[in-house]
């Protein structure tokens, strides 16, 4: 993860605590050219028209020209054929007639036309130079358009392209731990240089117990090396010849770092070897003070046990003094199984420290202490309880708040996880956990925190835990559609028939008159008809805000940051009721990016009033 500029990542220790960044796109700010293309500029309508109507003219000049020149040549013929016969004058009407119809025709089929063709060109023309000087008008709007299209656009782009697009990601105010599950070693290493750094210039010492052994935390101290910080750092097992984890310590504090690293994993339920290695070790730590060593203490131990051991730390008298004046016999014999204990757990430590101590740096504003792999699985787990102890003891001597990092806090028990935050509250240091895993202890700290960070999660199991943890949200689904068809039909029909006869006679000057009436009627209906409906239920259920499988498909160095108890919720004025939710990416490498703060991004409504700083 080397960025192409070293002055571009060294931005990464401007102050101002960063989890990571928060992209939003620069061009939704984007302002479009208000103008709309010019149209095309329509010519004289009239002078349109007239064409039109000059070609339609034209058109049927031509067909009555046809007719004209038919009617002409019959015309001509009978002028020819009966102006003279046998030189005799023909009739003067057939003749007049004869010459109207030619010049008629005449007419139609030669000057008419003509003239229609001189009016269309003519018309024709001047459109020519009217759609002429309307494309021209039409190129000139036009490219004054694009000018003014270009000029705005080159101004918005010098506008946005000042506008962040990455901002950083912090966690709550409020909240005294952040706890990140998941990831990486790769993810990690991008977390720990992100916001080690970010602390390192804002909140110094910086404190970083590395137990991944992974040297995860190697590239953080490298830039803050090459950035000029004073940095004291140390690899165990790798290193404990010189290591300064146990250096100035007295009697009383080397017994309780001692008794709680070895009994790191215990639950409470062995008090009384607990208080037993108290005892003999306090005893054993007193005998050899000042000068207190871990070769010392563990020499001294098989001494006291009696076993043999080599006069290679301890001077003859006090090793005259252990043997005779701290122990009985009769209780060196009723505790010999917690002093073989100690003893075992001490002879893979007796080496720490015994090269001497190497001055730190005065004043150093990074303190790293990481435990690296070991053939000896037991040794590195003694190491990792002893780093503990380390993180425990820096935080009590510190002066300033400054800050706790922890990676692959899986390896610490609960109860040092516990204290170490207790600790921290207390001193108001900004304390990280960084769990490989969210199961077992982490699982029961999920939540303890005002933050906390998932990374991604490949297990199904964990991703189901972290999403159950973000919480469930409302909707509205739609789960019954009913669809329903019919239909009647009514056909009635009737007929009746009624009448009645009347007869009436009369007589009147021998004439007879005899009326008679009938009436007959025939009713029938029809009725037909048709219904449908169509109906949709929609039930409110609870789904997961984030689904599992999203977290885990993370990638690398991405973050889902989330955030409890964000309290009262000013835009709704309540109570809010969810988590905030930032997705976030802990790459250092974007610091190299253009349009990049080291602050968080502004509200939407003040972003464009932001503008990055000058370089």
């Amino acid at each position: 993860m080397s960025g192409d500029s070293p002055d571009e990542r060294w931005r990464l220790f401007s102050p101002g605590e960063r989890l990571g960044w928060e992209f939003r796109d620069r061009l939704r700010h984007w302002r479009h050219f208000p103008e709309a293309e010019p149209r095309d500029v329509v010519a004289d309508p009239s002078l349109r028209t007239r064409l039109d109507r000059a070609v339609a003219r034209r058109r049927s000049a031509l067909l009555w020209a046809v007719a004209g020149a038919a009617a002409g040549a019959g015309a001509a013929w009978y002028l020819a054929s009966n102006l003279v016969r046998g030189g005799v004058l023909a009739s003067g009407a057939g003749i007049t007639v004869a010459f109207l119809v030619f010049l008629a025709a005449l007419w139609l089929s030669v000057w008419r036309p003509l003239r229609l063709f001189r009016v269309e060109r003519e018309v024709r023309s001047r459109l020519g130079l009217v759609e002429a000087t309307a494309r021209e008008r039409h190129r000139e709007a036009t490219g004054a358009w694009r000018t003014r299209a270009d000029v705005h656009t080159a101004g918005e782009w010098e506008r946005v392209n000042r506008i962040p697009e990455w901002g950083a990601v912090r966690a709550s105010a409020a909240s005294g731990r952040i706890d990140v599950f998941g990831g990486s070693l790769r993810s990690w290493e991008g977390f720990l240089t992100t916001f080690g750094s970010s602390m390192v210039a804002d909140a110094p010492p910086v404190r970083v117990l590395d137990l991944s052994e992974g040297m995860v935390a190697g590239e953080l101290c490298a830039l803050a090396e090459g950035r000029g910080m004073p940095v004291a750092a140390e690899v165990l097992p790798g290193e404990a010849a010189a290591s300064t984890l146990l250096a100035g310590l007295d009697a009383d504090q080397l017994t309780d770092v001692l008794v709680e690293s070895i009994h790191a994993g215990d639950d409470g339920g062995r008090r009384d070897a607990r208080a037993l290695d108290a005892r003999i070790l306090g005893a054993i730590c007193r005998a050899v003070a000042p000068e207190l060593s871990l070769a010392r203490v563990h020499e001294a131990l098989l001494v006291a046990m009696g076993e043999p051991a080599a006069a290679e730390h301890l001077s003859t008298d006090e090793r005259a003094r252990v043997r005779g004046d701290l122990f009985s016999a009769d209780y060196v014999r009723q505790a010999h199984d917690r002093f073989r204990s100690l003893e075992a757990h001490l002879h893979p430590l007796r080496g720490l420290g015994s090269a001497g101590t190497r001055p730190e740096p005065r004043d150093a504003a990074l303190h790293c202490l990481a435990v690296g792999g070991d053939d000896a699985v037991f040794a590195t787990d003694l190491f990792v309880d002893l780093a503990a102890q380390w993180a425990i003891r820096g935080l009590r001597s510190g002066d300033r708040p400054g800050a706790l990092i922890v990676a692959g806090a899986d390896r610490l028990p609960r109860r040092h996880l516990e204290r170490l935050a207790d600790a921290c509250d207390r001193r108001r240091v900004r304390l990280a956990y960084l769990f490989r895993h969210l199961r077992d202890d982490a699982e029961q700290l999920l939540g303890g925190g005002g933050t906390a960070v998932f990374m991604r999660l490949g297990n199904h199991a964990e991703a189901e835990r972290a999403a159950r943890f973000i919480g469930l949200g409302h909707r509205f689904v739609l789960s019954r559609v009913t669809v329903g068809h019919g239909g009647d039909q009514t056909h009635r029909s009737g007929e009746s028939e009624g009448g009645a006869i009347e007869s009436a006679r009369s007589q009147a000057h021998w004439a007879v008159t005899t009326a008679r009436s009938r009436t007959w009627g025939t009713t029938s209906s029809y009725a037909e008809g048709s219904n449908w409906h169509y109906a949709e239920t929609r039930q409110r259920v609870r789904e997961y805000v984030v689904e599992p499988s999203a977290l885990q498909n993370l990638p690398d160095y991405a973050l889902l940051v989330v955030q409890h108890g964000r309290g009262f919720d000013p835009a709704a004025e309540q109570l809010s009721g969810h988590p905030r939710i930032q997705v976030a990416d802990c790459n250092p490498d974007i610091i190299s990016l253009p349009r990049v703060l080291t602050v968080p991004l502004p509200e939407a409504e003040a972003e464009q009033a932001v503008r990055l700083p000058e370089p």
